[in-house]
């Protein structure tokens, strides 16, 4: 039981290790990829850092895992040129970025909700407090961005940041990280009352004899 405990976050290391390997392989910029792992070694070392000490559930792991997926394809590609994704109208075309910001808020908040269990049990103030928490990490990332972008590598402060010449790019994408933790939010309060019917229906464990 002990070892099945941690199957799911090592299946989901396994998976980002091969995702990482993949994107480290000639990606378009190798001076912007290598500033987009700051995300990764952030994101990855909070996760092993809590893991004994707070551990979150095995969906929580995984969704995480799929968000530092999809951020490692943005990587390769240096977010504005991810082939599929050349949909959008006026200076900002590629909306690879868009799409990610908003997986940011929809992927990471069921984590954050977690997380905040220890400090508010009220499952709804929780929820809420999860939304307020992915849009402060998204708005957070994006100064981060910034002064990223201003002491390492000015001169890759376009393709770093992936503004593709949209003076609202930071603005949107913040309001994208919120409306993606909304949904997710608005989702799980949706699903709890076909949970407690499920729950209802289970039949009660049988007390083991002694």
């Amino acid at each position: 039981m002990h070892a099945r405990r941690h199957l799911v976050p090592l299946a989901c290391v396994a998976g980002l290790a091969v995702v990482w390997v993949w994107a480290a392989i000639a990606p378009l910029s190798r001076s912007d990829w290598a500033l987009e792992q700051i995300l990764v070694v952030l994101a990855v070392g909070a996760a092993a850092a809590t893991y004994r000490w707070r551990p979150v559930s095995d969906l929580s792991y995984a969704l995480l895992a799929l968000f530092l997926a999809v951020h490692l394809v943005g990587s390769h590609w240096s977010y504005s040129n991810v082939p599929g994704f050349d949909w959008g109208t006026g200076t900002h075309q590629n909306v690879y970025d868009r799409l990610v910001h908003f997986l940011f808020g929809a992927l990471l908040w069921l984590p954050a909700t977690e997380l905040l269990r220890w400090v508010m049990p009220p499952p709804l103030a929780r929820g809420a407090a999860g939304v307020v928490a992915v849009f402060a990490a998204s708005a957070l990332y994006e100064v981060i961005e910034w002064v990223v972008v201003l002491i390492v590598a000015p001169e890759l402060g376009a393709e770093f940041l992936g503004a593709q010449g949209d003076p609202f790019d930071a603005v949107k994408d913040m309001a994208l990280g919120l409306a993606g933790g909304v949904a997710a939010a608005a989702l799980a309060l949706a699903a709890r009352p076909a949970l407690r019917r499920s729950r209802a229906r289970r039949p009660a464990a049988v007390p083991r004899a002694r």
